[in-house]
């Protein structure tokens, strides 16, 4: 078996003002050719290295084209999409023989001229391959699965856990459903019921509530050996698009069996879905908290509406400007994006001492700069290690960066945070975030199982300014099918049956 593989991952923010053109993707990952899998060292638990196991363990040939991958922003740009293709039809046309293209997408993309990226991106491949060849992709449970995917498409695999820790499983998972179809077009089929809602990333997660027990009743099925897979895709919540929804995805032998199983599973998640709404403090409840001093233990404060992992911008200064105004006498560490300030960092040099004016960059939602007179601690490449769980060891690279502290207060600048939800991020660019009493983690969820091994408490908090916020209704969506939760109540709704895809 030959087996073309590319990568495209992308999660769009259709909020956030800046767009993610080929230099955002070269400043994260792209790679061509033999690049693609020789760039990644195989102990990395990635999509890539997961499907490579499991062509490997087949005794099939995988053939690299490109893998393009980008943190989290904007719409990427239809450029960006159109080199894409570009690259994996030439390597198609160099292949004696395809029996299989197997693809990592994020799957919640949009971009400037398709609001759904990821089925454009499979229509266009499905017509130059043609009808016979298994197309198998492995997504993020964030990703937004439409008809036009399913439709172009025989394989769709999506993460199974939230906070992310089973990229390499997600892979590895979709890699050995396509080699099956390969073998035996027959094999199984694809049921997915898919619900009018979004919901907030930081109001659930895979650990309990009623994602956890959604999940629990999959695992159960496959298990039992009803089904051979299956997939809870939480669209990207800030993804303003008429093709919106989440989808629920059951993988079976029997058609009838895995669209009950979707349907059952749906309508479990949709019941449950207003128990999905965050418990927010404001910024002043938890800098009280950190106040209090009954821990030794640091206040994590999760902004999550300027988590970049969620396309947000990364911009806001609320908390610091907070702090600042009320003169509290907390060690407080934060990161924003910023790359004037870092700038001046580099011409003012460690040591030096000068105003800066940090935040609101780029994000003008109402948010003010931050104008302070901060020392430079400490000047940076932005090249660093993740710590993990998820994606343990994959290196990241943020841009020129630096620390410049105002009192105690200190404020990490780059050019453009990823993975904030890493302690790395601070780690290792000198802020030991157990020694801080109050740290700014600009992420929803993914920051929770790293940061639950010093914390005191987790507080969640809809900072101002920012465009991915947990209040949802607040946002300027104006593309969202009608009615659709939680902007409609849906109480009257009845959740449809199973569409089968074979």
């Amino acid at each position: 078996m030959h087996i073309l593989y590319f990568e495209f991952s992308q999660e769009t923010n259709s909020f956030n003002p800046l767009l993610c053109d080929l230099q955002s993707f070269h400043n994260w990952t792209y790679r061509e050719g033999q690049d693609v899998l020789t760039g990644v060292d195989p102990s990395i638990p990635v999509e890539t290295t997961g499907m490579a196991a499991a062509v490997r363990e087949a005794g099939a040939t995988l053939v690299p084209s490109i893998a393009m991958w980008s943190q989290s922003m904007g719409p990427v740009t239809a450029e960006a999409v159109d080199l894409l293709l570009d690259r994996v039809q030439a390597t198609y046309v160099s292949m004696d023989r395809v029996d299989g293209v197997f693809a990592a997408l994020h799957g919640g993309t949009q971009d400037t001229r398709e609001d759904d990226t990821c089925g454009y991106i499979l229509q266009k491949v499905r017509q130059m391959v043609g009808p016979d060849v298994v197309i198998a992709a492995a997504y993020d449970m964030h990703a937004n699965i439409t008809p036009t995917i399913l439709e172009n498409s025989d394989v769709c695999c999506g993460y199974q856990t939230y906070p992310h820790v089973d990229p390499y499983e997600t892979g590895y998972r979709a890699a050995k459903l396509g080699l099956m179809k390969i073998q035996n077009r027959r094999a199984f089929v694809n049921a997915a019921v898919r619900l009018p809602m979004i919901l907030p990333c930081a109001g659930y997660n895979s650990q309990e509530g009623i994602l956890h027990e959604v999940l629990e009743v999959g695992h159960e099925y496959v298990r039992q050996g009803t089904l051979l897979d299956f997939t809870v895709f939480q669209m990207q919540p800030w993804l303003d698009v008429g093709s919106a929804g989440t989808t629920i995805v059951a993988v079976g032998t029997d058609a009838a069996e895995a669209a009950a199983c979707a349907r059952k599973m749906a309508l479990q998640l949709f019941n449950g879905r207003k128990s999905c709404w965050p418990k927010l403090k404001t910024v002043d409840e938890t800098i009280d908290l950190a106040l209090d001093g009954a821990t030794a233990k640091p206040v994590i404060l999760a902004n999550t509406g300027d988590s970049p992992n969620g396309g947000a911008v990364g911009d806001n200064v609320t908390v610091l400007q907070r702090l600042l105004e009320r003169k509290a006498p907390l060690r407080f560490a934060t990161i924003v994006r910023d790359g004037p300030a870092v700038e001046k960092a580099f011409s003012v040099g460690v040591g030096g001492e000068t105003e800066f004016s940090l935040g609101a960059a780029y994000n003008h939602c109402g948010q003010t700069p931050a104008l302070v007179r901060g020392v430079v601690r400490s000047l940076h490449d932005g090249k660093y290690i993740m710590e993990g769980p998820y994606s343990r060891g994959l290196p990241q690279y943020i841009g020129k960066a630096a620390v410049i502290s105002i009192g105690t207060y200190d404020v990490m600048v780059c050019h453009f945070p990823a993975n904030t939800g890493d302690p790395q991020i601070y780690r290792h660019f000198g802020i030991e975030p157990k020694l801080y009493d109050l740290v700014e983690v600009k992420a929803n969820t993914s920051f929770r199982l790293p940061f639950s091994a010093f914390a005191s408490c987790f507080c969640t908090v809809d900072v101002p300014g920012c465009v991915g916020v947990s209040d949802l209704k607040s946002l300027p969506y104006h593309r969202i099918p009608r009615p659709f939760y939680p902007f409609d109540e849906m109480d009257d709704y009845t959740v449809g049956e199973a569409v089968c895809y074979e």
